[in-house]
């Protein structure tokens, strides 16, 4: 080990490498070796080609946020951060793209963006915490605004990253309609870290809209909201954000709440709001609220850091994927677990396309038994769960991305012995300890 640190400091210099310990007995599966503070895609390149010689264990890293996610019960032995891969390349105004280091912090992105009326169509968590680029495509964390955009597999065009042998590899291009070759930038988005180490991104941006109104429902039942949500969905109405709620999530006095962004130039926005309200109003929904500016901007910076601005260590967060259909039901389910086992449940769900978000607050035990349970129900609604945070005692009996179908599993290993046959990139972080 002391051989390949020597070999990487020759590489970015003493004084971009931070080195710990190299006592395997004291640092092994606790914290890694190095920290390494590369400065180029050339010393990336380097220092991975050193790795995988080695069969050292590799994990990026961005700004952080994310460092819970995955199995991850094994830390990596070196650490390459992007703290100094952090330029916007390239904004191209006119074609509304921007060329960007993975390291750039998305707020400082959209700062930047918002000089030109342009943004970056995400809302994810952390964006006051320093989440970069590279995290972002890594995990491919999103926010409400998927509701209208998508996450940011939709708006990556093209990625430049370095491959665990260390050949340097370019995929996608500078425009939003591309057919030329494959979409390997697309396995980039929600690969963990696991196939290589993104050094720029080329991103899709929107202009930003004239303006904004989000209408609130408050109702203390779910009857009847389902047909509610689907009439909604139905419909000619535009959301860019569209959330099912309880209401502890936020500051309003409800049980549940159903959130509505809609986001165009003025007179759109207004005969939308008009016409929604009316919508409400002929099916019974008599609590309506309209809120714009900071109080806008409040509710949904809440939205899009639920469930994880909660520092309890008793908490079980989830991440659930179901069918549209399938969202109603299982917020009554929830509603049940919390009044059976006296459980502090928080859910806010994207309705419109099937995510929920859910924290749960108890000890350990009955935790275990609610995941295991909640993982059968969210599996007879043809749906999966993925535990976002857990106790160490959880997370240790449980394949943190659910139950996976084998035929998918197959397929994900063999993409992962293609990109790192050495498997030295975030090993067992993925599904099924990939």
């Amino acid at each position: 080990m002391n051989k390949t640190l020597h070999e990487i400091t020759g590489v970015v210099g003493s004084e971009f490498i931070k080195i710990t310990n190299t006592n395997n007995e004291l640092t092994s599966n606790k914290y890694p070796k190095a920290l390494v503070y590369p400065r180029s895609d050339d010393q990336i390149s380097e220092i991975l080609k050193i790795c995988n010689k080695n069969r050292i264990t590799v994990s990026p890293q961005g700004g952080g946020t994310k460092k819970f996610i995955g199995n991850a019960t094994v830390i990596s032995e070196i650490i390459i951060s992007t703290k100094n891969i952090n330029n916007i390349i390239e904004h191209i105004r006119d074609d509304m793209i921007v060329v960007t280091q993975s390291g750039v912090a998305v707020k400082d992105l959209q700062t930047t963006l918002r000089t030109h009326n342009q943004f970056l169509a995400l809302d994810p968590p952390h964006i006051e915490y320093g989440c970069t680029i590279g995290g972002i495509i890594s995990t491919n964390d999103y926010g409400p605004l998927r509701q209208r955009y998508g996450s940011i597999r939709e708006s990556l065009l093209a990625v430049k990253f370095v491959r665990p042998d260390g050949n340097i590899v370019s995929s996608g291009a500078k425009v939003v309609k591309n057919v030329a070759g494959y979409d390997i930038h697309k396995f980039m988005a929600g690969s963990l870290g696991t196939l290589g180490f993104i050094t720029e991104a080329t991103l899709r941006l929107y202009p930003i809209p004239e303006n904004s109104r989000t209408l609130i429902v408050k109702f203390g039942t779910l009857n009847g909201i389902s047909k509610i949500i689907n009439s909604l969905l139905n419909s000619d109405f535009a959301f860019n954000s569209f959330e099912l709620v309880t209401g502890n999530v936020t500051d309003y006095n409800t049980q549940y709440l159903l959130a509505l962004k809609i986001q165009n130039v003025t007179k759109a926005v207004e005969e939308q709001v008009r016409q929604i309200n009316d919508f409400f109003n002929i099916a019974g929904f008599n609590h309506q609220l309209i809120i714009d500016n900071d109080n806008e901007k409040d509710f949904w910076h809440k939205i899009s850091n639920f469930p994880y601005y909660s520092d309890s260590n008793d908490k079980l967060t989830l991440k659930i994927r179901i069918p549209v259909s399938g969202v109603a039901n299982l917020f009554q389910y929830f509603e049940y677990i919390s009044r059976s086992t006296d459980s502090l449940v928080k859910l806010s769900s994207s309705a419109g396309i099937g995510v929920i978000n859910a924290t749960l607050e108890n000890n350990d035990d009955v935790l275990t038994e609610q995941l295991s349970d909640i993982t059968n129900k969210v599996g007879g609604l043809n749906g999966y769960v993925s535990v976002l945070q857990a106790p160490v005692s959880i997370k240790s009996k449980f394949d943190v991305f659910g139950n996976i179908d084998n035929k998918l599993i197959k397929i994900m290993k063999d993409i992962k012995s293609r990109f790192d046959p050495q498997n030295i990139m975030n090993n067992g972080i993925f599904i099924n300890n990939i």
